[in-house]
């Protein structure tokens, strides 16, 4: 009878140990386990997902899942200035030639101006009193004269012809302007030629135009001179858009 009271306690005691082994083992499993899991998730990128939150405002209970970054508490970063290239736009001043015409007057001088004649060509008399032997009062007086006045225009111009006008003007006792004649020709470049203006005066009588006071002048009117188209270079500036790329650096994060 004594002997079976000490065999109980011993197998008591035996399961008990079994018991304690067996949930030791249990906690290594399952420490192991978890570390296997979580050494994969930062091996591989994975996430571990909580499925125990569910968006219950769906009707269909649609599952919402949260992902969570597994951070690697070994890894080192660092702020570094790393390049970049970009392209600006400014603008520049640029020298070109630009060709500019213009019309410029042909060059000329007038000279050799004056009267050719102005004499009469046809007399008549009239008598104021009659004599036993004829009149006795009488004056001759001009009932034709013809009037040339004339002026040399020479053209300065080294390569252009052109038509030149003058407008001889003629006045009657002094200032009381009579007739204008304008006389037109081609003049050829460094050449002359000769300008003529012919006028003939009548007169019935001694206070006739053909017995005036006869006076000459010339003009070149400026609307009739001749002109030539001149072309000439002239250097200009102007402002041209223009790129150009260069290097900048931007902080960056760069993580080991």
């Amino acid at each position: 009878m004594a002997k079976e009271k000490i065999e109980e306690p011993n197998k008591r005691n035996k399961e008990t140990n079994i018991f304690v082994i067996g949930i030791i083992a249990l906690i290594i499993v399952g420490v192991v386990s978890a570390f296997i899991v979580l050494g994969q998730s930062y091996f591989t990128g994975n996430t571990i997902a909580d499925t125990n939150n569910y968006d219950t405002s769906n009707n269909n209970q649609e599952e919402k899942v949260d992902t969570i970054k597994i951070v690697n508490p070994i890894q080192k970063c660092r702020e570094q200035q790393v390049p970049y290239q970009e392209t600006e736009t400014y603008t520049e001043t640029v020298q070109y030639t630009d060709r500019e015409c213009e019309q410029e007057t042909l060059p000329y001088k007038v000279e050799n101006e004056g009267w050719i004649t102005s004499a009469c060509e046809d007399y008549n008399k009239v008598c104021y009193e009659e004599g036993f032997f004829g009149c006795k009062d009488e004056e001759t007086f001009c009932v034709k004269k013809t009037l040339k006045y004339k002026a040399d225009l020479t053209n300065l111009d080294l390569k252009e012809a052109g038509y030149f006008s003058i407008d001889f003007k003629f006045y009657k006792n002094g200032n009381e302007l009579y007739n204008t004649i304008s006389v037109n020709h081609l003049v050829y470049p460094q050449s002359s030629d000769n300008f003529l203006a012919v006028l003939v005066v009548n007169g019935d009588s001694p206070n006739g135009d053909a017995n005036a006071n006869w006076g000459a002048t010339y003009i070149v009117p400026n609307s009739n001179l001749p002109k030539k188209i001149v072309c000439r270079d002239v250097l200009k500036y102007r402002e041209e858009p223009r790129t150009k790329t260069t290097t900048k650096y931007r902080t960056e994060t760069i993580c080991d």
